[in-house]
């Protein structure tokens, strides 16, 4: 019989609530579903056992009581995998001194490093402990599937994809020709979304947000955009962050009034490193060589260039992770840096800048929504296909642009409404908002099942 296979990767509750949800939406379908449990893979021994016994997560011995109530399998990988992964990963000594993002060796540990040690260009040295801990990671998901009947599979699910376990799941299902589809938050913490390709994935972002768009009630849809373009300007909900709590209402850098002005707004490097859509041989691979770019072709005798940053997160370490993606572009005397804790105003810097310029950030179609109309976009974004006049993404159409800037106003609001409202609504658990943890629904009740897959 084929089966789905369910991977619960990470020692996390937000990844076993949104495996939770979907076997248990998946039990209408008569589906046979199977969950492997490689929570313990790559983890000291100690804490191995801890996790394979639910011993630490109060919702995960819930959650595996519910689940094998309802006749799910539950497999979890042996004593000696767990082991031999970790063995297996104890000498460094003959990596690279350093691990970057063009380090093919390491393409499924690279993204999750970044995450770590808030460094893009990883020393071996420095973050030996670290390194040892992501390979040991990978080795031991590459043994446990080896002891896996691909064959026998017809699905694979898991959650995020990014990190190091789920990477790992997805290059070997993906050599092995077996479909896999990954799980993430959606338009808030309480809704998550089913992908094909990732989460990630702006080519599969804008398909969705089309057919969303175009499904929804005429009447309503562009009032709940609307909506949403103003909770965002104060929080993101998918994520729960006030982005803009450093900024002080009006506060701008000392603009010259003799020259034209740029700004540049980044987005947040390590959030997407190994796991974005292929980009096109002609095209800007980084936000770093599209701001290059811009300071090549617009000179500072006409023109100052300001960088925006991202900012930094309410919660963040001091540690600035990005500063080095930077460095190339410092060449350049016509660049202003603004750092990540400035108080500048983004929305106010935008209205004083000639045109706006960013490589995927979220304040591009707010921008556009407020009716700024020199907003260009220097990538592939889940909203591209509303953009056709201000999306450039080669170094010759953005010339032909700053040569003469245009004004246009496409509509963002398709992009609007899908972020307000997609994903399913997460039935058999619930948030408790007081200490932010979830719950599963009451084992005794019947269990809330759909269609969705």
């Amino acid at each position: 019989m084929t089966t789905t296979a369910l991977f619960l990767c990470d020692p996390t509750d937000w990844q076993r609530v949104l495996i939770g949800e979907y076997a248990l939406s998946q039990l209408a379908g008569q589906k046979e579903i199977v969950i492997y449990d490689f929570e313990s893979l790559g983890e000291p021994l100690l804490k191995s056992l801890l996790r394979t016994l639910g011993v630490r997560s109060k919702l995960k011995r819930e959650l595996l009581k519910v689940l094998r109530k309802q006749g799910i399998r539950i497999i979890y990988p042996s004593l000696l995998t767990i082991i031999y992964s970790r063995i297996e990963c104890l000498n460094n000594s003959k990596l690279p001194t350093y691990i970057e993002s063009d380090d093919l060796q390491f393409s499924n540990i690279y993204p999750n490093l970044v995450n770590l040690t808030d460094e893009l260009k990883i020393s071996v040295s420095d973050n030996s402990r670290t390194v040892r801990h992501e390979r040991a990671k990978s080795h031991g998901i590459l043994r446990a599937l080896s002891q896996v009947d691909i064959d026998g599979l017809k699905l694979g699910v898991l959650v995020n994809g990014r990190f190091t376990k789920s990477l790992t799941i997805r290059f070997y299902f993906a050599s092995n020709d077996v479909p896999l589809r990954i799980l993430e938050y959606a338009s808030t913490q309480e809704r998550y979304e089913i992908f094909q390709i990732s989460p990630h994935s702006n080519s599969e972002l804008g398909e969705k947000i089309v057919s969303t768009w175009n499904s929804a009630d005429p009447e309503k849809r562009g009032i709940v955009a609307e909506e949403f373009f103003e909770t965002l300007r104060h929080r993101d909900p998918s994520a729960g962050i006030n982005w803009t709590s450093a900024m002080i209402k009006n506060s701008l850098p000392e603009i010259p009034r003799n020259k034209k002005v740029l700004t540049f707004f980044s987005s947040s490097e390590k959030e997407f490193v190994g796991v974005r859509d292929e980009i096109a041989e002609n095209e800007f691979k980084t936000q770093a060589s599209a701001l290059n770019a811009i300071l090549e072709i617009a000179p500072g005798k006409d023109w100052v260039v300001y960088l925006r940053r991202h900012p930094k997160r309410p919660d963040s370490s001091g540690v600035d992770v990005e500063d080095a993606v930077w460095e190339q572009c410092r060449k350049h005397d016509h660049l202003i840096e603004i750092d990540p804790s400035s108080h500048v105003d983004s929305f106010a810097l935008a209205f004083e800048s000639d045109v706006v310029a960013h490589y995927d950030s979220s304040i591009g179609p707010q921008l556009i929504n407020m009716g700024h109309s020199k907003v260009i976009t220097l990538s592939k974004t889940s909203w591209s296909s509303f953009d056709e006049h201000h999306n450039l993404r080669t170094k010759e159409v953005l010339r032909s642009y700053l040569n003469n800037p245009g004004n246009y106003l496409p509509d963002v609001k398709p992009w609007g409404y899908f972020r307000a409202i997609y994903g399913n609504p997460i039935e058999n658990f619930v948030l408790d908002r007081t200490n932010m943890t979830w719950v599963v629904v009451n084992p005794n009740k019947s269990i809330r099942t759909t269609s969705s897959g």
